[in-house]
């Protein structure tokens, strides 16, 4: 028998997005998964809608609720729970099209160096697909690297990086996810330090990943979206500041840098300007991300659209 795939949602009052996100695993491809679904605390009647969904489903589901932890606690809890072979985590207000599963775990079946493999991903707006959120073939470039070099450009060694690649595509090999070190409680920018720990064990244990040209993933664009809140960004990317030590060339990390460039666009002029006084803060960091790579960076995003 195939694999385990352990499907992994976490919700904090998302009581009118919940249900798309769980239904949208039922008329899937491949068989053999679970569904977990955890209620982090939620104030509203999230719970009701979980139950509600679940009762319909064509596979297992369980669902539970715990005192608010954040996104990377309920992340942790989920995947403790998991008993699949392979992980693959979704936010409660996002969703998948219909046979999307099937392509990534028969990949992962048939090699067993690779520790993920991802898809393509669209961004979804008051009932309307929209655009990529990256070009598919600047993400599919990302099989022409290597771990070893991904994770150099990472780490502010390389011109390399990790443009397209969203973390909610990846289905993660289990053993993989527990060598990286997995979701730690009170991770600032969970999803971006656990790819970048993925890739420095990849590295490290020659480990390998694939990305397809599959349309896998639905990021929901509403007003409770962190990139919509400047204030709010300007908080997490500078903890994240902080959490990598952003002053330093050894860390000065692609994701970090990806993730700085999204804030300092949707940011007000202050923001931007405390933000970028962040970048420029060593002259290690100055010849890696240089004068005219963040002008462009600010006027022609490389990270999709925000």
């Amino acid at each position: 028998m195939s694999g385990k795939l352990s499907i992994l949602i976490p919700c904090y009052n998302q009581r009118d997005l919940i249900g798309q996100a769980i239904r949208s695993f039922f008329e899937q491809d491949y068989e053999n998964r679970e569904i977990i679904v955890l209620d982090d605390g939620s104030s509203d009647d999230s719970m009701a809608v979980i139950a509600s969904a679940a009762a319909e489903a064509p596979c297992p589901v369980l669902y539970l609720t715990q005192s608010n932890k954040g996104p990377s606690g309920a992340y942790r809890r989920l995947a403790e729970m998991a008993s699949g072979d392979y992980l693959l985590f979704i936010g409660g207000d996002d969703f998948v099209p219909p046979d999307s599963l099937k392509s990534r775990v028969e990949m992962l079946e048939k090699d067993d160096d690779l520790m993920f493999v991802g898809g393509m991903t669209r961004y979804f707006s008051n009932g309307t697909i929209g655009e990529w959120f990256c070009p598919p073939e600047t993400a599919l470039k990302l099989n022409e690297l290597s771990t070893e070099s991904i994770f150099n450009s990472m780490s502010g060694y390389g011109s390399d990086g990790g443009e397209g690649l969203v973390f909610q595509t990846c289905i993660i090999r289990r053993s993989d996810y527990i060598a990286s070190g997995g979701f730690s409680e009170g991770m600032i920018c969970d999803d971006s330090v656990l790819l970048y720990n993925l890739f420095r064990h990849g590295a490290e244990n020659k480990r390998t990943f694939r990305i397809l040209p599959d349309l896998v993933f639905f990021y929901r664009q509403h007003e409770n979206n962190i990139s919509k809140d400047p204030e709010k960004m300007w908080v997490r990317f500078s903890e994240l500041h902080n959490k990598l030590g952003f002053n330093t060339r050894r860390q000065a990390s692609f994701s970090a840098y990806a993730t700085y460039m999204q804030a300092v666009r949707k940011s007000g002029k202050w923001y931007q300007k405390e933000l970028l006084k962040r970048i420029f803060a060593d002259r290690a960091v100055i010849k890696y991300l240089t004068i005219g790579a963040i002008c462009r960076d600010l006027l022609f995003p490389r990270f999709g659209r925000f």
